[in-house]
């Protein structure tokens, strides 16, 4: 459901594990493997973005995973765009934690 001024970011949108028919939005370079949710929304949240967390949902072409998403303001972003920061922030959290 589209929202104007918004994006619904899902896992597999930058999941590296997936190809562009299951849902991969960005170049594999930029991806990341298996993105959780809490992940992505600690990103958004690092990143100043405003969002809201839709815990129990499924993409329509994989409705047998819940991995949820993400509503994210756009404040003037493209959605491609949201998603490499989002996916650069996830890495620099991951290489921290290692």
């Amino acid at each position: 459901m589209k929202q104007p001024g918004k994006a619904v970011i899902w896992p597999a949108n930058m999941n590296s594990l997936k190809v562009v028919a299951h849902g991969r939005k960005i170049s594999k370079e930029y991806c990341i493997k298996s993105p959780k949710l809490n992940e992505i929304s600690m990103a958004a949240e690092q990143l100043g973005l405003k969002f809201e967390i839709i815990k129990e949902s499924a993409r329509s072409d994989s409705w047998w995973e819940n991995t949820g998403n993400l509503i994210i303001e756009k404040q003037g972003s493209s959605k491609r765009n949201l998603l490499l920061k989002l996916a650069e922030q996830i890495k620099k959290n991951r290489a921290i934690k290692k």
